[in-house]
């Protein structure tokens, strides 16, 4: 890990584009599961039991895993990046290849990756997990631009997809990096591009609370899927649904829930928002719009 108090001044190299990597059968005994490379706080025992149904039936129904060779640790150990559950799962279902895109970076850049693909997924981390991200991002020298200076907060709040506001971060940053910290102290934040200042603090507050609560209900569809999967899923054989139907049928019900009560919280919390129900009622058709189906999605 490099040094909390110095990190990296050298501007990062971009991120191998995975769509260009093909994927390549790999010995399950092969990988590494380093915890250091999980940026959620461990896999869940229904998703890997699940993810063991689907292997034992096609063992390419799942996408791929992302595994990468460390530059700066022994060659030949292929660290897992993206998709602990998958190998769980394939280890549980007795196989002994996956595919997997392979890359070589080093560890830095590794587990920032993962918070990348993981983050992919549609799926929040969570308050503990956006922190330790904040800490992967820095330290992988994603702070730095291509000139070599120091990103702004404006810029880094958008680096983590305005997960956390700015003063969030600023306050991450000043307990985590304290030196960096103190020479971005009195830097004046640059206008965004369409010319607009910079939110105030309450209004980055206000985002900030509206990100917690999308993050809530992102952890609560993904609950509320797994139990509708397994109440349906004692009907299956006696109904003869297949998979896809069980999957499909617990997709519909837990949208439907989740539409009325996200609607309920976002109108509740106008007022301590400082808005009102209708503004609100905004940002709920949008966070429906992109989150309904992206946030019912697997663990991978």
């Amino acid at each position: 890990m490099s040094d909390h108090t110095t990190p990296m001044r050298t501007p990062p190299k971009p991120l191998p584009d995975l769509d260009k990597v093909k994927p390549r059968s790999v010995a399950v005994s092969s990988l590494v599961l380093d915890p250091a490379m999980q940026p959620r706080a461990g896999t869940d025992r229904e998703t890997v039991r699940r993810y063991q149904g689907y292997m034992k039936a096609d063992p390419k129904t799942l996408p791929p895993i992302t595994a990468a060779k460390l530059t700066d640790e022994p060659e030949g150990q292929l660290y897992v990046i993206d998709g602990f559950h998958r190998v769980a799962a394939a280890q549980g279902a007795g196989l002994r290849t996956l595919l997997a895109k392979t890359v070589e970076v080093d560890r830095e850049t590794a587990e920032w990756m993962a918070v990348v693909g993981n983050r992919a997924h549609g799926l929040p981390l969570g308050r503990k997990t956006d922190r330790a991200a904040f800490r992967r991002y820095v330290e992988a020298g994603r702070n730095v631009d291509e000139a070599g200076g120091l990103k702004p907060y404006r810029a880094i709040v958008q680096d983590l997809e305005n997960t956390r506001g700015r003063s969030t971060v600023h306050r991450w940053m000043n307990e985590m990096f304290p030196s960096l910290a103190a020479e971005m102290a009195g830097r004046e934040e640059p206008e965004a591009e369409d010319g607009k200042p910079d939110l105030p603090a309450s209004a980055v507050e206000q985002e900030e609370h509206l990100a917690e609560i999308t993050a809530s209900f992102g952890r609560l569809a993904q609950a509320m899927h797994k139990q509708q999967v397994r109440a349906i899923g004692h009907h299956a054989a006696t109904e003869g649904w297949t998979r896809a139907e069980v999957e499909r049928r617990a997709t519909e019900r837990t949208r439907a829930v989740v539409r009325q009560s996200a609607f309920e919280v976002w109108a509740g919390a106008a007022s301590l928002l400082g808005t009102t129900p209708e503004a609100l009622q905004q940002e709920h058709e949008a966070w429906l719009e992109e989150h309904e189906a992206s946030s019912l999605e697997a663990d991978y």
